[in-house]
Formats: structure tokens, C-alpha cells, sequence
């Protein structure tokens, strides 16, 4: 009972400073990133990216030190992503539940080869705090659904190429089962019947296509004169595709309460990296179609072999040969980094508040 109610208002604390810690990142970050946007990126594009890149370093810091603290570490293995570092990379991840994303920011926020991303994102987060966050990071917003896929295709191709190309960003990630497991489970079982497409995979859901259609087919070949403009530059297309999965400890996803409260046992998130060429990827709709099933299906295998076996991913049969791997490495968290970033939001927050207290002043 005594434990009981220490885990609760341990669990009631965590959620005050994270609302708190909310307050005080999100909003110095909005204001220093439209400062910088409407000052230095008219004069100087390159520094104004740079310094849109550490602010979002430092806030991401600050939001993974809420899964840290409770005890949810993260180990990563596979392949080595040294070769991410030319070229655009479009990292492809199964979607398990809320947790997915914050996990992630935790991940790629201390990866060296994982910098400068465009997320793609369900346009119901332009309704939260985040979304206002991911606005002006750079992120894209699309609605899903067959009635709206046409003008998600064309959103999203116009984004890459007046947003995510001119700042000089590097990878694209996408989630394409579109939705969370368990979520998506009956209607990808649903969709494989009405289309005849033999679904065997369990613990994925049957990937979406659209996306990653448009994002190869602007990124692999210009098309126009705006793609003609910023494809010019061999940097500016495709080379790699990362298959990103996610295995959490026991089969059981963590989710953004959980992370939020620390309710749950400290436990870890598996993830496997495998790298290929964007050479791999063949032509043709039905071609690209097949091969991103494919890739799903290996997935899938990969996933039933540790859920079956709790074996390390690495050793799954469906990892590339020969390549070139890194063992199982727990992700450490940077404090000194976590220190700097909320001793500068506090320091903006108190700085941007009393900057409106004194213009409210001048108005009374």
C-alpha cells in the first residue's frame, strides 16, 4: 500500500514538472525560432539553419530526459550508419503506439549519423502544443484517407521541395503503416481481402504506399522546374533507405502516459537499423509496392523470431549479409547537454516574460 501510493504521487509529480518544463522550452523556443527566421534567415540562410538546429537539440534534450528518469532505456544494433551521412536517407519505422516518437527523439537526438530530419506527421498534431514546435522545425502535416490521398501526394511533394530541400535537411521519416498497431491490425487484414494481397504478418501492420511513392519519385528523378532547380545537386537526391524497427521489451509498446507517469517498470526498447541503397528500390508503382511489402514481411519475421526467442535483434536471419555491424549499444543520455538546454530555456523564459510584462506596462 505505502509503495502504492508512492508510485502515485511520484506519478502525479512527474506530470506537473513535465507540463511545467512544457511551459518554459516551447514557448522561448517559438519565440527565438521566428525571431531568427524573420531576422537571419533573410540575411544569412545557413546560420539562421544552424541555430534552428541546436534550439531543437536542446528541447528535444530536455523532452527525452522524461523517459530516461523513469527508467526506459533504449538499445540500438545493426547496421553501421556511416554512409547516412551523404546524401538524403528516408528512414522507414513500424508504428506501435505513442511512445514511438518520443522514444525516437531519445534515439536519434545522441545518434551522430541521424541529424536534420523532416518528420511526418498525422495533421491532427497541428492541434497541440508540439505541433506548433514541428511548424517551425520544418515538418509536414498530411491528412490521411483514400478520399484525400491525391492532395496528401501533392502536400507532401510541395513541402519537399520548398522546405525540406532548401533547409538543407537530410532525413525524411516516415511512419508508413499510417497509424498505431493496434489501430491498424483489422484494417490492414481488411484492405489485404478487398485488394486479394496475401497477409501473413502479425506483428506489423500492412504498410501504406502513398508516401513513400511521392518521396521516391521526387527524390530520385526532377520533375519540373522547381525540382530541376533544387535537384541539380547530387546531395539533393535519394541514396539510402533505413529500415528502423522497433521491438519494446516483452512485446508490450510503453505509451506517452506511461513515459509521462514512469508507472511502468524500467524496461527497454529494441531497435534494429538496416541500411540499403535507394538503388534497391525498383521502378515502376507496382515494383516500389512490392518491394515496401517485402521489406514488411522481413519485418515482421524479424519481430516474431525476438518475440519468440528473445534473441538479440542482430542475429535475426533477415539481417543484411556481410554488412558492416554494430553490436547492441545502450543509448546514454547527454546530461551536460540536458543541463546547458534547461538552464537556457529558463533563463529565455524569464527573459521573454519580463519583456512582456514591460510592453504590457507601456500599454497601462
Amino acid at each position: 500500500m505505502i509503495f502504492y501510493i508512492y508510485k502515485l504521487l511520484r506519478a502525479v509529480l512527474r506530470v506537473v514538472l513535465i507540463v511545467i518544463n512544457n511551459v518554459y522550452v516551447t514557448i522561448p523556443y517559438c519565440i527565438w525560432v521566428i525571431l531568427t527566421c524573420t531576422l537571419i534567415k533573410p540575411i544569412n540562410k545557413d546560420l539562421y539553419i544552424k541555430i534552428e538546429e541546436i534550439l531543437y537539440g536542446w528541447l528535444v534534450s530536455i523532452t527525452t530526459f522524461w523517459s530516461w528518469s523513469a527508467g526506459y532505456q533504449i538499445v540500438e544494433m545493426g547496421d553501421v550508419l556511416t554512409p547516412c551521412t551523404t546524401g538524403k536517407t528516408l528512414l522507414l519505422v513500424n508504428h506501435q503506439s505513442t511512445a514511438d516518437v518520443p522514444m525516437l527523439m531519445a534515439l536519434f537526438n545522441e545518434n551522430n549519423y541521424i541529424k536534420r530530419f523532416m518528420w511526418i506527421m498525422d495533421w491532427i498534431f497541428c492541434v497541440t502544443h508540439f505541433g506548433t514546435i514541428s511548424y517551425l522545425h520544418g515538418d509536414v502535416f498530411i491528412l490521411s484517407g483514400s478520399h484525400v490521398r491525391q492532395e496528401a501526394k501533392r502536400r507532401l511533394k510541395h513541402h519537399i521541395l520548398t522546405s525540406f530541400l532548401p533547409l538543407k535537411k537530410q532525413v525524411i521519416i516516415l511512419f508508413p503503416e499510417g497509424g498505431f498497431l493496434r489501430k491498424r491490425r483489422e484494417l490492414s487484414k481488411r484492405y489485404a481481402l478487398e485488394h486479394n494481397i496475401t497477409n501473413t504478418i502479425k506483428n506489423v501492420a500492412l504498410p501504406r504506399t502513398g508516401a513513400f511513392h511521392t518521396i521516391v519519385e521526387v527524390l530520385r528523378r526532377p520533375s519540373g522546374k522547381s525540382a530541376k532547380k533544387v535537384l541539380h545537386n547530387e546531395e539533393n537526391s535519394i541514396k539510402w533507405v533505413l529500415d528502423v524497427t522497433l521491438a519494446y521489451e516483452n512485446g508490450i509498446p510503453l505509451d506517452l502516459l506511461t513515459i509521462m507517469t514512469g508507472w511502468r517498470d524500467p524496461c527497454k526498447m529494441y531497435v534494429l537499423y538496416r541500411l540499403f541503397p535507394a538503388t534497391e528500390i525498383p521502378e515502376g508503382d507496382a515494383n516500389i509496392t512490392k518491394w515496401l511489402y517485402n521489406l514488411w514481411e522481413e519485418k515482421d519475421k524479424i519481430l516474431q523470431s525476438f518475440y519468440n526467442q528473445e534473441i538479440p535483434l542482430r542475429y535475426c536471419p533477415m539481417h543484411n549479409k556481410g554488412a558492416e555491424i554494430q553490436n547492441a549499444t545502450e543509448v546514454k543520455q547527454n546530461t551536460g547537454r540536458l543541463i546547458f538546454a534547461n538552464v537556457f530555456y529558463l533563463l529565455s523564459a524569464y527573459f521573454h516574460f519580463h519583456i512582456v510584462l514591460y510592453f504590457v506596462s507601456l500599454m497601462w
